[in-house]
């Protein structure tokens, strides 16, 4: 009554009997298309038309009716953006997908063997991407020859600096290796001259000539202890900031920022930095940037500030390792079996001073650099009534056999506990845990990491895979020569690289298919750590958290 036609209103009643009586009364109220209305056509329709449509006639709708607006809509659009719409492939069938792939199989193997070929005839000692080579190969064969990707020179050649073709014993340019697919995301090592490292960042001729020199170093193999590394670096960086003169026009703390820190990226253009490294340049950038806040001191003045937090950073780390020698002894007692991996500098000092105690000592080598050899002459010097054992990486399990303490060191803590070490050191601490020999892991607070790291295959530096083939003399492939460190610079020799006449010449440089791999680190997971001794006393490796957080409170 009254109501529109596409409303409906209606009333009923019902009586019923029985046992009882009941009354019930309902009321029902419905929408609807308008009387004799047909079904809207969306065919003819422009957006206009669709973009007019009420919310109620859309929520009247049918399901048919739904779907050809939402087809009107959709070929409208296509109408509007055909040029923007992709088409479709047909779909292979399953034989015509094996021939696409064996035709692109045999056109990968064409491009490689001429590649290889083109390599070959041009007779510089270096191939081009063979058969089969990786990905990360390819990229890094097509980088320019001009440095701007990482390089590092094999150990031994080229010591001096000098161009390898003036002198007739350096050894030849290395090829381009394959490495394992599994490593074939990290930079892969490529031998490279003096000159080539030392465009590995743009503007070479701003840097100091002491930082190139350092650089050269790092990437001939001359300077491979992290320690040493960082104790390098900051004496380099005293030296830049010595011979600096700041700029009339700029201010002081953005441009000596600047040059510091394109000095740090050619050290790392040359060799890839350590955590404990980028640690140590976070600490000087500090005190670079709380320098405008001097406003009252002169450029002198400010320069000297600078080099006295450098000079305070080096007394420091070196402070650091002997108070962990210190701590770390008590831990060793009369009858005790120590055994021992690598090489740190902390470590060295702690069982030099435990030799106070009757204890013997295992030390267990590998290769290639045979860091072992070095910590073995260091104790030898030092500690002469001191019973060594030398034992290689093959023997562990049977050095193991009276071993009731395991002495580690680390060049880097992760924020989760796990330590990141010379490769091996995870396998002697996974061995000894399965023995139920206590971990001892040494390691200052300032290689401490934010970073959380779970294994070594997704961050990792790959070594020279030729010095696994490297037959070598004194202090090869592990020499130290121009360390800084107290008890680090003993074992410079001037014979880089004693190379084997029957190995190079044998023609396993060539040998196709073989993938050659030298990771240099590897991880240590949390459980294979008993105790950790740092300069501030022992914790374990759970705390690591706590002690970063304490020690970037203190930088504060």
């Amino acid at each position: 009554s009254g109501t529109p036609p596409d409303r409906g209103l209606g009333l009923g009643l019902g009586l019923g009997s029985g046992s009882g009586l009941g009354l019930g009364l309902g009321l029902g109220f419905g929408v609807g298309k308008p009387h004799g209305g047909a079904a809207m056509d969306f065919s003819s329709m422009s957006q206009a038309d669709i973009d007019a449509i009420s919310d109620e006639q859309l929520k009247a709708l049918s399901k048919e009716e739904k779907k050809a607006l939402k087809a009107r809509k959709r070929a409208l659009w296509e109408a509007a953006n055909g040029d923007k719409l992709k088409e479709k492939k047909p779909k292979m069938t399953k034989a015509e997908r094996r021939a696409s792939q064996a035709a692109q199989r045999a056109a990968k193997g064409q491009t490689a063997s001429g590649g290889k070929a083109e390599g070959k005839a041009g007779g510089d000692g270096a191939t081009g991407t063979g058969a089969g080579d990786s990905k990360a190969n390819t990229r890094a064969a097509a980088q320019p020859a001009s440095g701007e990707a990482k390089a590092s020179a094999h150990p031994g050649a080229n010591p001096g600096g000098v161009d390898p073709g003036a002198n007739p014993d350096a050894p030849a340019a290395l090829p381009a290796f394959r490495a394992a697919a599994l490593f074939s995301h990290l930079p892969q090592h490529a031998s490279a001259d003096a000159a080539s490292a030392g465009l590995g960042v743009g503007g070479a001729q701003e840097l100091h000539p002491v930082i190139m020199q350092l650089g050269l170093k790092y990437a001939s193999g001359h300077i491979t202890n992290p320690d040493a590394r960082v104790m390098a670096m900051l004496q380099a960086f005293r030296a830049l900031v010595e011979d600096y003169n700041p700029p009339t026009d700029q201010e002081m703390s953005r441009h000596l920022l600047k040059r510091l820190e394109r000095a740090f990226g050619f050290l790392t253009s040359c060799r890839p930095h350590t955590p404990s490294m980028g640690n140590i340049m976070r600490s000087v950038k500090q005190v670079v940037a709380k320098l405008p806040d001097d406003a009252d001191k002169t450029d002198a003045e400010k320069k000297a500030k600078v080099l006295d937090r450098i000079d305070d950073i080096s007394s420091r780390l070196l402070l650091a390792a002997q108070q962990i020698a210190r701590i770390g002894a008590k831990r060793i007692s009369d009858g005790d079996v120590v055994l021992t991996f690598g090489y740190t500098y902390a470590v060295e000092l702690l069982l030099r001073e435990a030799a106070s105690c009757s204890y013997r000592l295992v030390i267990v080598d590998a290769r290639p650099l045979h860091e072992g050899r070095h910590l073995m002459k260091a104790l030898n010097a030092a500690c002469p009534n001191l019973s060594i054992t030398f034992v290689c990486f093959t023997g562990l399990s049977y050095a193991l056999g009276d071993v009731n303490k395991v002495v580690l060191g680390a060049d880097a803590l992760m924020s989760n506990g796990a330590a990141i070490g010379r490769a091996g050191t995870a396998a002697v601490a996974t061995a000894a845990r399965a023995r139920h020999i206590p971990v001892i892991l040494a390691c200052e607070t300032y290689k401490l990491c934010r970073r959380v790291q779970l294994d070594a295959i997704v961050s990792n530096e790959l070594g020279d895979p030729l010095a696994l083939l490297q037959v070598a003399g004194n202090g090869a492939g592990g020499n130290s020569g121009g360390l800084v460190m107290p008890g680090l610079n003993r074992y410079s020799t001037g014979d880089e690289g004693i190379w084997c006449a029957e190995v190079r010449g044998s023609g396993v440089d060539d040998v196709p298919g073989v993938d050659r791999l030298n990771p240099l680190f590897d991880l240590t997971p949390i459980q294979g750590i008993s105790l950790v001794v740092t300069e501030a006393g022992f914790m374990p490796p759970t705390s690591a958290p706590v002690l970063l957080r304490e020690r970037d409170t203190n930088e504060m």
